[in-house]
């Protein structure tokens, strides 16, 4: 259940490692927060796949990343029909995170 729980929240590992030694939970990230993790996993697949294959791949992975997010499905419809890094770096207003 971990592995799907992973999936737009990959520091869920490193909540449950510090709950782990300390016993203390860590609150969740900001939705900021997440939408730059995010980003860097675009560039990271842009990276090792170039940007056409990214981006599509992206379409399936951000709604993970979007879960629980106020407008969440407006955002999802919008980027699920992104193709490119700009028009996804626009939607995800980096300039304003």
């Amino acid at each position: 259940m971990i592995g799907r729980a992973a999936m737009g929240n990959p520091y869920l590992f490193n909540q449950i490692n510090h709950y782990f030694e300390t016993g203390e939970i860590l609150p969740d990230l900001t939705f900021e927060d997440k939408m730059k993790i995010a980003y860097e996993h675009l560039k990271r697949l842009i990276n090792l796949k170039g940007e056409n294959v990214a981006v599509r791949e992206f379409r399936g992975l951000a709604p993970h990343y979007l879960r629980g997010t106020s407008g969440a499905a407006k955002l999802r419809g919008a980027i699920s029909q992104a193709s490119t890094l700009a028009e996804i770096e626009e939607l995800l207003q980096l300039d304003k995170v």
